[in-house]
């Protein structure tokens, strides 16, 4: 049995496939298969304690699947999606401009404890809100 718990092995053992894998990542959806295909990770992250795909982060998961590279473009996008809400908010319509922050936070603080850029049902939402939020009308 994994003595760390499933979210505290997914963030060791994501941590140590950065180190390994800082600039391009693993590809995406093969964290699991990294870890499964590295002994010394399956001692941090035994392969019967995996309940999922993911690293439930989605900070970490950008990064160990697709690299700092692609990860510095993300955070380009986090900026200056919350410039412009924040420009909505001082400038243009309060309204709609909190509407959007709570929304831009929603997921922000939702990806630190699931891989919301990543779920099937949610992710896609994420990236058409980050999209509007990112360019201005």
């Amino acid at each position: 049995k994994n003595k760390n718990g499933f979210r505290a092995a997914a963030i060791l053992s994501s941590i140590e496939i950065i180190k390994r894998r800082t600039f391009f990542g693993t590809g995406p959806f093969a964290w699991k298969y990294f870890i499964s295909k590295n002994k010394d990770l399956l001692i941090i992250f035994p392969p019967k304690t995996f309940l999922h795909s993911h690293c439930h982060n989605d900070i970490l998961q950008i990064i160990v699947e697709f690299g700092i590279i692609f990860f510095v473009g993300f955070l380009l996008l986090l900026f200056l999606s919350f410039k412009n809400i924040l420009s909505k908010i001082k400038v243009e319509n309060k309204f709609a401009g909190i509407l959007s922050l709570s929304i831009f936070l929603f997921f922000l603080l939702g990806g630190l404890t699931d891989f919301l850029f990543g779920h099937p049902l949610v992710g896609p939402y994420y990236g058409f809100f980050l999209g509007i939020f990112a360019f201005k009308e």
